[in-house]
């Protein structure tokens, strides 16, 4: 996804996610397309990934004016076994 975004394919970022959430961030995506590429880089790092046959858990550590902050990815297995982003 990040790839993508960082590359302003939106429409291929927002297809890594759920049927459900793929509206609420196409959304979000056009909104911040201005200054995407800044918010992008400014993600943080990946610090864990916990994740068993079905769901996953990416959690991403940024510093945020000199704190560290974590923030949550949620991913599902779809039925054809792609994994995909439910919520971020």
């Amino acid at each position: 996804m990040v790839d993508k975004l960082k590359a302003g394919n939106t429409t291929g970022a927002v297809n890594l996610f759920t049927p459900l959430a793929q509206a609420k961030y196409a959304s979000i995506f056009t909104a911040l397309w201005p200054t995407l590429a800044s918010a992008v880089s400014q993600l943080g790092d990946i610090a864990t990934v916990t994740a068993s046959e079905n769901i996953a858990e990416i959690v991403i550590v940024q510093d945020v004016a000199g704190v560290k902050q974590s923030f949550s990815i949620y991913l599902v297995r779809g039925e054809d076994g792609q994994w995909q982003i439910e919520n971020m």
